[in-house]
């Protein structure tokens, strides 16, 4: 053993004699910022709170806020300001560079990505303040099934984007993250088949954001912490989109009051098909490392120690008002490159569904499945449309189903749309733009993997719910 690892473990036996003085204020940084991120993240999916007489979650209750006058009319303000900022800086930033690196990650992108940004925003000023509507063309994509569904959506994700960001480093900065994933190292292991400390990247997905986790996992691959198809398989199994959506998503299709249940169905679902596919041979991903391999320290203590010294260790190096800077830089990624993605995504999407036979050719197949199981010619339709559309975005399914009346279809396809994980607009854009090889086939293939693998699970246990009247 070399000096400088004998040191750190002679440091680390110290940290560990002084476990005990937690109560006497040695964690109070950790353990003050992780009581504030359960208030704020699973307060929400746990507890309803009665504001005004009406009986709802806090983000809820926000959403209602912001989107109420007057301070609807102060955020719609903001919203024109921000989509046309991101129009002008697109194309600006097409010819010019920056001095500032931060400048250039923003508005510099790819062209497909240039192009969804501008149709996004775009689509949500014309259908906003209701330009070209009286237009051929204009009806088509801006009216009230097509632009104007995403319009509202997006609306909603100027709320909850900025409110998950911004609580965002209470998760990640301050040690719950590493008090947690310590407890789940053997679980990795064991199910997975991947390294311990992967479950930091799982943890941020669920609770921060699925294209988070992919830049996450991506990073430590290349910095020498997994080979290629360790990386492969924690990209694939778990960057799911987080909870902050999934709030958006339970809200529109009526999950409010049991909001609980439904991540909870999608942790679980999640789990279960990562176990499954964690034993597939991933042939095109090998065992080679991007860079040096490394080694983790072993620390030595119970879980519940070694999670104490990470955590508190990592309070302690995390300095506070940068956390939240930088937090409010991703931010800004989300709002330029992810929602004016997702409204482009969305409505084109629902123009292929309304204007032409496309989804209604390629769900045939999977039409009488839903049938035999109960469900009515109309409903089924939708479900075999929502199973398929969340290849193009992961909201998209929501959107098709969300009108529809059997709280089981919208429960079956809700969490369907998170379980598939993998689709073309942001995790797939994100897949691609990392160091492991990943190919649009690909990101088709995993989906309709996931899908398979998914759909059974999600059945069965929607069922028991109905059966024993929790939805």
């Amino acid at each position: 053993m070399s000096q400088a690892n004998a040191r750190i473990e002679v440091d680390q036996l110290q940290e560990l004699k002084e476990v005990p003085s937690m109560f006497k204020g040695k964690y109070t940084k950790f353990i003050v910022m992780s009581v504030c991120a359960f208030i704020f993240y699973l307060t929400p999916m746990l507890f309803n709170f009665n504001i005004g007489g009406v009986d709802q979650s806090l983000i809820a209750h926000l959403i209602s806020f912001v989107l109420s006058p007057p301070v609807y009319d102060f955020a719609m303000i903001f919203a024109t300001l921000l989509f046309s900022v991101i129009i002008l800086g697109t194309i600006i930033f097409t010819f010019y560079e920056s001095k500032s690196e931060f400048l250039n990650q923003v508005f510099k992108c790819s062209p497909a990505h240039k192009f969804f940004r501008i149709f996004g925003s775009i689509v949500f000023l014309f259908t906003h303040y209701q330009i070209g509507l009286d237009t051929a063309i204009g009806s088509i994509i801006f009216g009230d099934f097509t632009g104007g569904v995403l319009t509202g959506l997006g609306r909603t994700m100027l709320v909850t984007m900025v409110t998950g960001v911004f609580f965002l480093p209470f998760l990640v900065d301050f040690g719950l993250i590493e008090f947690v994933g310590e407890f789940l190292n053997p679980v990795m292991k064991k199910l997975f088949r991947v390294p311990g400390y992967s479950a930091v990247d799982a943890t941020t997905s669920f609770l921060g954001d699925g294209t988070i986790g992919i830049v996450v996992t991506d990073k430590l691959y290349q910095d020498g912490y997994y080979n290629k198809k360790e990386a492969a398989k924690i990209a694939t199994n778990f960057s799911v989109i987080g909870l902050g959506f999934a709030i958006v998503v339970g809200i529109n299709l009526g999950f409010t009051d049991n909001f609980g249940l439904f991540y909870g169905t999608i942790a679980l679902v999640t789990v279960i098909v990562g176990i499954i596919m964690a034993r597939m041979p991933y042939k095109k991903w090998d065992e080679s490392y991007y860079s040096e391999p490394k080694v983790m320290p072993m620390l030595p203590g119970n879980a519940f120690e070694r999670g104490l010294v990470l955590a508190d260790r990592k309070a302690k190096e995390t300095d506070t008002l940068t956390s939240f800077l930088a937090s409010w830089k991703i931010g800004v990624m989300l709002y330029v490159g992810l929602l004016p993605v997702i409204i482009a995504a969305g409505t084109i999407g629902l123009i292929i569904a309304e204007h032409t036979p496309f989804f209604e050719i390629v769900t045939k197949p999977i039409v009488p499945l839903y049938q035999l199981l109960g469900f009515g010619a109309e409903t089924s339709v939708s479900m075999a449309t929502g199973t398929i559309a969340g290849l193009f975005d992961m909201y998209l399914p929501t959107i098709f189903i969300m009108g529809d009346a059997s709280v089981k279809a919208k429960f079956i396809i809700g969490v369907l749309s998170f379980t598939q994980l993998v689709f073309l607009s942001e995790t797939g854009i994100a897949l691609l733009r990392t160091k492991m090889g990943f190919n649009v086939l690909d990101i088709i293939k995993f989906y309709l993997i996931r899908t398979v693998f998914s759909l059974p699970f999600i059945i069965v246990l929607t069922f028991i719910y109905d059966a024993l009247k929790l939805i």
